[in-house]
């Protein structure tokens, strides 16, 4: 679904397959000159427009690494990050007290459908986060089991 998605606008070239950011740098005005301006960048522009982004691409089939400039990034680091976040609890103070399950957003999101509407179905789910995957999972349990 995806990939068609990326055909239809012509998104392929855009993406580097089979790489990993290893580095992200801002090169530009020093962090004093930036804590002088009232705004983000003295413009109201989020950056100075003389910056730029360095970012350092690792490819994981032969582990050349190359050197991007780019203007801005944007960092969207939830659902899909690979870094599964949970709580540390008490002891005595967590899911064992409710017997309840503790799933993080990316656990939940790699389930099959039917395995993750049999984990929410008919429960009482507290969902902690309000970001997209947090939202997106609130309104599929809220269109599981009502208000």
């Amino acid at each position: 679904m995806y990939l068609s998605y990326a055909r239809r606008f012509d998104l392929l070239r855009y993406i580097k397959f089979n790489t990993k950011v290893i580095g992200i740098e801002y090169d530009g005005a020093s962090d004093e000159e930036m804590d002088s301006w009232s705004l983000w960048g003295g413009t109201g522009e989020p950056f100075s427009p003389r910056g730029k982004w360095s970012i350092s691409v690792q490819n994981t089939l032969n582990q050349s690494t190359e050197v991007y400039q780019a203007e801005f990034v944007i960092l969207c680091v939830g659902r899909f990050s690979g870094l599964p976040k949970l709580p540390d609890f008490p002891i005595n103070q967590g899911p064992e007290v409710f017997n309840g399950v503790v799933v993080h957003s990316m656990d939940y999101s790699a389930m099959e459908d039917a395995s993750a509407a049999e984990l929410i179905n008919g429960k009482r789910v507290v969902v902690v986060g309000n970001q997209k995957s947090g939202l997106d999972i609130a309104v599929e349990c809220a269109s599981a089991n009502g208000m």
